[in-house]
């Protein structure tokens, strides 16, 4: 009966003791698997909490950066600020609401901005420096050993009451400087009314990449609308735009060749082409070459193209090799059309813009 008691205590002591190392080996991996935010080792007391657990502070954001230290101690440092900064972001992105880009709207009823609208607010937002995170600041830093190895560790921390407020006074500034051209009625030509009213879209844009970072910090996630002024301005820009009349005019025979496929794409685009009327001219001289292989037709349009106003002035020169592939040689041909098309809408764009200078 003694012997059976010994055993079975022997089990049951075995058990445990697996169970132990079982548990053991467990968290062991689970640390190596978090690599990417080592803890310190022995549980020393000296290690901060937000090392270990990302500190949580009403109206503030943290994030936490780790980088092991291979050579200097102070570019470790600085890459883990860089990750705590990082890390900082892109929880903030995970909670974030609403599409910016949903809110530009296009006058002719889709619900969406036509391709022209869009390339030229691109061309626009590409030269408006982007909005930066002022309050995001390292908070502080920690220097600790995890598996014998060196790492270094930064807590950034955000302030997002001060930011909002910081950048609702910057779209304050920036409405106001807005509010010269509400009260302007520009007369004249459609191009010569939009060159006065121009200088509102960088501003608008940047304006919009404010009201994003404000949604992107705010504890409320919410922006501010544009005024109700404000809209009607942008809308007055958006509808010349959508007016303005373009001529396809072809110079060379080769040109000729492309000339329907380019109209008929520049049209998908959102650009009213018109023979008569035109505020800009497209003149286009092409050289057409090709060759066939492999049961496909490949269609090369060596073009220039000038972009002249009513009043005759160049406003733009470009050249551009459209390539088209197809096993039908006039899908090929209409294909390069389009990319040609595509570049004459980036130059139309880009054109607009000129007149900002």
């Amino acid at each position: 009966m003694a012997r059976r008691r010994s055993r079975s205590c022997k089990r049951k002591t075995r058990l445990a003791s697996n169970k132990a190392l079982l548990l053991a080996l467990t968290g062991s991996l689970w640390l190596a698997g978090c690599s990417s935010q080592p803890t310190s080792e022995g549980g020393r007391s000296d290690v901060p909490m937000w090392v270990e657990q990302v500190p949580q502070r009403s109206g503030f954001a943290y994030g936490v950066g780790s980088m092991e230290v291979y050579g200097d101690p102070v570019q470790a440092q600085q890459r883990a600020a860089d990750l705590a900064r990082a890390d900082l972001v892109s929880q903030l992105k995970v909670t974030i609401s609403g599409d910016f880009e949903n809110q530009v709207t296009e006058r002719s009823g889709t619900g969406r901005e036509t391709e022209i609208e869009r390339v030229v607010r691109q061309q626009v937002r590409s030269q408006i420096k982007p909005v930066e995170l002022d309050e995001v600041h390292i908070s502080e830093q920690y220097s600790g050993q995890y598996n014998g190895r060196q790492y270094a560790y930064a807590l950034a921390e955000l302030d997002r009451s001060a930011a909002a407020a910081r950048l609702r006074q910057r779209m304050a500034d920036v409405e106001q400087q807005l509010q010269p051209l509400v009260a302007s009625a520009p007369t004249g030509s459609r191009m010569q009314q939009l060159q006065r009213l121009l200088p509102a879209m960088p501003l608008f844009e940047q304006r919009q990449q404010l009201a994003e970072q404000l949604a992107f910090v705010s504890t409320s996630r919410r922006s501010e609308p544009l005024p109700t002024d404000l809209q009607h301005l942008q809308e007055r820009i958006q509808t010349l735009i959508g007016q303005l009349q373009v001529a396809v005019v072809a110079r060379d025979r080769d040109a000729e060749k492309l000339e329907t496929a380019v109209i008929q794409a520049l049209t998908q685009q959102g650009l009213r082409v018109q023979s008569q009327g035109a505020d800009l001219t497209f003149e286009l001289e092409a050289d057409i070459s090709g060759r066939y292989k492999n049961q496909s037709h490949y269609v090369f349009a060596d073009c220039q193209v000038r972009i002249v106003d009513g009043n005759g002035r160049v406003l733009s020169v470009f050249s551009e090799r459209a390539k088209g592939v197809s096993g039908v040689y006039d899908m090929a041909r209409q294909s390069a059309a389009q990319r040609l098309a595509d570049a004459m809408s980036d130059a139309f764009a880009a054109s607009l813009i000129s007149l900002l200078d």
